[in-house]
């Protein structure tokens, strides 16, 4: 199994397993500070072509910071297309103003980041 059949195996896998409840998903992101506009798919390890949900590593180009997907969720599809949100955490940590333990919250496939969360 490569290692992007791995990731796309697990990036299916999270809504079902991450959500236990939904009171992870129902948290208001808290404002980060410095964030860019949208976040990019990390070239270096992008998806296969035609996955959806939430890519597994995001990339901040502005100085390379790299986000990690820890969970995702899909949301009913609207006529804008699929969405789901992804909590992500962050390499180096701390950055945008997060404190130790918290994740990034960005909203897929945009790249829109909504704030911080537990």
């Amino acid at each position: 199994m490569t290692t992007w059949t791995r990731e796309l195996l697990l990036l299916l896998l999270l809504p079902v397993g991450a959500c236990g409840g939904t009171g992870v998903w129902q948290q208001r992101p808290s404002p980060a500070q410095n964030l860019p506009r949208n976040f990019s798919i990390d070239p270096d390890r992008a998806p296969p072509a035609g996955s959806k949900g939430c890519p597994v590593n995001m990339l901040d180009e502005r100085d390379n910071t790299h986000l990690v997907l820890t969970r995702s969720v899909a949301i009913p599809p609207s006529g804008d297309g699929d969405v789901a949100i992804g909590d992500y955490r962050l390499e180096p940590e701390g950055n945008y103003g997060l404190a130790p333990g918290e994740l990034l919250r960005i909203q897929c496939p945009s790249g829109r980041p909504l704030g911080a969360v537990h």
